[in-house]
């Protein structure tokens, strides 16, 4: 499975967690005025037919009409959702951009814009504004829909470029219709970029590229490199747990996992064929081995997925390692030498609890699973070697299998010796079969050429006035500037604005007992992830301050 798929999905709540947002949507009656208005790429916030009031319970919808393509104006315009909450606005205040990511954004406007985001209590005690932006191809926020028979050409335009190049033109001609004298766009008053994951590659990237845009970015678990052997799963995972009382788990689920290398390789198949329907169902008979080790390992996004990490705790990893571990029953029959896989027994009576697993319903069937959340359970048949349907599934596989890379490679403790580069490369041909005949999407990802456009771990790339975080067991660390090969210091101590402390120090910190970007979630947050809020408050407050004392000097 191309596992930076799955990422993202964690960035700002569960989703059996969500409630969508009341929201109200305007005509979009008003676009660019003349060609050459558009041609200069400048895009104008659509005024509302009729502002309602704002109750803390309700935001309407807003639209912004960009283009298609930022090199070339012939290639159309699309409308940009967003939401925005300006009623604790004072004159000079800066605005937020919270970055929802690689997911549609309605669902979540409602949180984002009320007193569960950090992000947004922020905001109000300095008197600014705060947007919900929509990122192009999820949502409504795209110029086609996109479907199962959508092809590379149609996919050309999802690039960071373009979506970074999207936020730049929203923040330069950015207005309030209510507040009509009040200039809010990005020259002036301050931006500030908020995300996680790869919202957070998003805050340093957009802080990088475009200063004169963004002043500030909170990047929370920030993958800055694109990786075809990501460790996260294979290694990392399993030391993680070892770290936290999790070993006996950890030889349970290594266990399972050879038990099925070793399954899935016999030439009798029919054993195979029963784990898969276990799984998956009985469509799952007609897929790979490769497609279906993707599916299984799956769980490390519950991982991922934790918040507040405790071993312990409720609804994360422990409570997976307690659904496949055995009763005394089942601990009695793996010790019968008559027994099926014996010696391996126990290692088969893991793997089939394993597929008994609710994640597995969610990872397998992601809409179905949705729509059933408050209301039971899902009835799994996924037919493997089928395309991906849900368009925003579409557009994440799409950014997968060209930039926003992180594949992870087997064999290792966690990871099926099917799991290869070629398997997952083959993912990207299934979903967009001329893909790598169009040479719009080579086939693997040429990452050397995006590290090496955007800067991976290069620490002159590394923007000022960003703050970083990340989990002390997150899975993407060494794809951060918290990497082991880091060349650089990560410290919290405050530097000026517009300046790092040193060449070899950058401005962040690590939370402890926190797993993946859960200081931007809307949820149960540790104390240590709170406590990253007040640094950044800090910081924001000082470099704004220095800002309007000078802010030729600091920008």
């Amino acid at each position: 499975m191309i596992l930076s798929s799955f990422i993202s999905f964690t960035i700002l709540i569960p989703y059996s967690f969500a409630t969508p947002a009341k929201v109200v949507s305007r005509s979009a009656t008003d676009t660019f005025t003349n060609e050459q208005e558009f041609s200069n790429v400048e895009a104008r916030v659509l005024p509302p037919t009729q502002k309602k009031k704002v109750t803390g319970e309700q935001y309407e919808v807003e639209t912004v009409q960009l283009p298609v393509d930022h090199d070339n104006p012939s290639a159309g315009k699309f409308d940009n959702r967003f939401w925005c909450s300006d009623e604790y606005y004072i004159q000079g205040g800066p605005v937020f951009l919270l970055d929802v990511g690689q997911q549609e954004a309605e669902t979540f406007a409602r949180e984002m814009l009320s007193e569960r985001n950090p992000a947004y209590n922020l905001m109000k005690k300095m008197h600014g504004m705060a947007i919900v932006w929509e990122h192009r191809y999820y949502g409504k926020s795209w110029h086609m829909k996109i479907t199962t028979e959508s092809q590379a050409h149609d996919m050309r335009y999802l690039t960071l470029e373009q979506s970074l190049n999207d936020v730049k033109i929203f923040a330069k001609r950015f207005r309030r219709p209510n507040l009509p004298k009040v200039e809010v766009h990005s020259a002036a008053v301050p931006w500030v970029f908020v995300g996680g994951d790869y919202a957070g590659l998003r805050a340093v990237r957009m802080r990088q590229l475009h200063p004169d845009t963004i002043f500030a970015s909170y990047a929370a678990t920030a993958p800055l490199l694109a990786n075809l052997d990501w460790k996260g799963p294979s290694e990392l995972l399993p030391k993680f747990m070892n770290a936290v009382g999790l070993d006996s788990c950890v030889e349970m689920i290594e266990g399972a996992i050879k038990l099925l290398d070793y399954i899935l390789s016999q030439e009798d198949q029919d054993d195979a064929l029963k784990v898969k329907e276990k799984f998956l169902g009985p469509a799952a008979k007609t897929g790979s081995n490769e497609q279906f080790v993707g599916i299984v390992e799956a769980f490390a996004s519950i991982w991922i997925s934790a918040a507040n990490f405790d071993p312990h705790k409720s609804g994360y990893m422990a409570d997976f390692c307690k659904f496949v571990s055995l009763t005394p029953e089942e601990i009695r029959k793996s010790r019968n030498p008559r027994a099926r896989y014996w010696p391996r027994t126990r290692d088969w009576i893991v793997l089939l609890k394993w597929a008994q697993h609710p994640f597995i319903a969610w990872q397998a069937n992601f809409q179905p699973f949705l729509k059933a959340a408050y209301s039971g359970e899902v009835q799994v048949n996924y037919k493997l070697g089928a395309k991906l349907e849900d368009m925003d599934a579409i557009s994440r596989e799409w950014q997968a299998c060209t930039e926003i890379v992180n594949w992870d490679q087997g064999p290792a403790a966690f990871t099926s010796k099917f799991h290869t580069t070629k398997s997952d490369s083959s993912l990207c041909e299934l979903q967009f079969p001329n893909g790598k005949a169009s040479k719009i999407m080579p086939v693997p990802p040429d990452i050397a050429s995006f590290n090496k456009k955007y800067g991976g771990l290069d620490p002159g790339k590394w923007p000022t006035n960003v703050f970083y975080t990340i989990g002390e067991y997150s899975l993407a660390r060494e794809e951060s500037i918290f990497s082991s090969k880091s060349p650089v210091r990560v410290k919290a101590d405050i530097p000026p604005c517009a300046r790092n402390l040193n060449d070899k120090t950058v401005f962040g910190t690590e939370i402890v007992n926190e797993a993946n970007a859960n200081d931007v979630k809307m949820y149960d947050r540790g104390k240590a992830a709170q406590q990253t809020w007040h640094i950044f408050e800090e910081a924001l407050e000082k470099w704004v301050k220095d800002h309007r004392k000078n802010p030729t000097q600091c920008k």
